[in-house]
């Protein structure tokens, strides 16, 4: 008989001790920012643009519905930071021809598909995806991206003590160190 107490969840994120017992129901929302892409004044009336990459931030917010324990939350104050590698995946394409792309964040993991979903031969450090010849067709490139995060609202744990099952959220921003 096997014994498997593996975490429920793909969510990397040490400081939430996401283990055995927790994790079972969690929904992952990567939101760009609303404050994102605006174009705003400066105070000689001038226009600042935030649309530069710099100012392009999610907002990430993790919650469960059903878990048996809650996670680490106990120091998850506003404004403390951390980091996590969400589940979600990015994509960007390389077009016919082209042998690289560069993701806006560092990779955790990608792979490299074609339209077809066949795995082309590819190399990733940092937030450059490679491939090893150029592209006969267009290839998608599909990734993790780590995120360094500060707490931004308080968190939420609730208790539902006749069956013994916890829901919980944490909203996140990242810091715009990378």
């Amino acid at each position: 008989m096997s014994d498997d107490r593996t975490p429920p969840t793909k969510i990397l994120a040490p400081e939430l001790g996401l283990g055995w017992q927790t994790g079972f129901d969690i929904v992952v929302d990567v939101v760009p920012m609303s404050d994102d892409g605006e174009i705003e004044r400066d105070w000689n009336g001038g226009y600042v643009d935030m649309t530069e990459p710099e100012f392009q931030l999610y907002e990430i917010r993790i919650s469960s519905s059903d878990d048996m324990l809650p996670p680490a939350l106990a120091n998850m104050w506003k404004g403390k930071v951390f980091s996590i590698v969400p589940p979600n995946e990015h994509t960007l394409v390389i077009p016919t021809g082209g042998v690289s792309v560069q993701f806006p964040r560092k990779i955790h993991s990608a792979r490299a598909l074609t339209m077809r979903s066949e795995p082309i031969a590819a190399t990733f450090s940092d937030k450059v995806a490679t491939l090893a010849s150029p592209a006969t067709e267009p290839v998608r490139v599909v990734a993790l991206y780590e995120h360094e995060v500060v707490v931004t609202q308080p968190y939420r744990n609730s208790m539902q003590e006749r069956e013994v099952r916890y829901s919980w959220d944490l909203t996140t921003e990242e810091t715009g160190n990378f």
